[in-house]
């Protein structure tokens, strides 16, 4: 057996006649995973001897390894009231002294786990987005593997990105181009066929708290409002149209991630509106795209 990685030159021993990828939807600690990607849950690539006073933090922190003696945690204490804004407070005074080594050692270090620890009651509150209901892929019934229009490749690859992630800055830019993708597939099809396109769905916001302050408007005037002040100030840094928003603080962390949940609606309702529209095209119209080729 040989261990190596991407970057290393050749893959695959020149005597090889075939071989088998595996891609792991949860890891497997025991079949050599990668360092870098596994950092979410895996022991660090950063070496921490002992616990770490962090000199100068607004709160008591400190850094702690595991018993491997890596970095595995920082830890803040507070009893600054009122005891809501906690969250806040510890995001802010933890993430400067993470943000420096991860420059400094090069090295990924990235928040898998968080919770707060009432005093003295010793209540556990962890936040988190809402997850969606359990579906189950039943035996007798067909899945479909693969995107039914080629045209919706890109805007379905985007989706996953966007629901799959962790961060909200990544997934907010994944999910915006999902939307924008499959907006601009519709608009070619529009324009191809000459009539109206299909919604089963209307593309305007419920009365849902999730999506406050937007129940009741068009996507589209939605996704005009979020331009300046979210799309721009996260994929622009340079401070020239408005304000950056970064991880560098929570009032940024918490205000983008609370534009998931609405973009994330936005996003699929016209992904699946644009394929119930493609749906109506005559499966012979030779104007479809023919699905990529690995590798193009």
């Amino acid at each position: 057996m040989r261990i190596s990685s991407w970057h290393s030159g050749g893959l695959l021993p020149a005597a090889a006649v075939g071989w088998i990828a595996q891609f792991y939807l949860r890891p497997n600690r025991y079949f050599f995973p990668s360092p870098a990607t596994l950092a979410a849950v895996g022991p660090l690539h950063l070496r921490l001897e002992e616990k770490r006073e962090v000199a100068d933090a607004a709160l008591p922190t400190w850094l702690y390894p595991d018993p491997g003696r890596s970095l595995a945690m920082i830890a803040v204490t507070g009893n600054s009231r009122p005891v809501e804004n906690a969250f806040r407070q510890a995001y802010d005074v933890v993430m400067p002294p993470l943000d420096e080594p991860s420059f400094v050692c090069d090295q990924p270090l990235h928040i898998a786990h968080s919770l707060l620890v009432g005093i003295p009651s010793g209540i556990i509150t962890m936040e988190y987005l809402q997850t969606t209901d359990l579906a189950i892929v039943e035996p007798a019934v067909p899945v479909a593997f693969f995107c039914p229009y080629p045209e919706l490749i890109e805007a379905t690859a985007l989706y996953r990105e966007g629901i799959s992630d962790s961060n909200p800055f990544h997934q907010f830019l994944a999910l915006w181009k999902a939307y924008e993708n499959a907006v601009a597939i519709r608009g070619k099809w529009r324009r191809q066929h000459r009539r109206e396109d299909a919604k089963p769905t209307e593309e305007r916001f419920p009365d849902v708290l999730a999506f406050q302050p937007h129940v009741g408007k068009p996507f589209e005037k939605v996704r005009q409002e979020l331009r300046p002040s979210y799309r721009h100030a996260i994929s622009h840094a340079d401070g020239t149209q408005t304000r950056p928003k970064t991880g560098a603080t929570a009032c940024d962390f918490v205000d983008v991630s609370c534009q998931i949940a609405a973009l994330r609606y936005m996003a699929r309702v016209v992904l699946e509106n644009v394929r119930a529209t493609l749906a109506t095209t005559p499966p012979l119209d030779a104007n479809r795209q023919e699905p990529p080729q690995p590798g193009q």
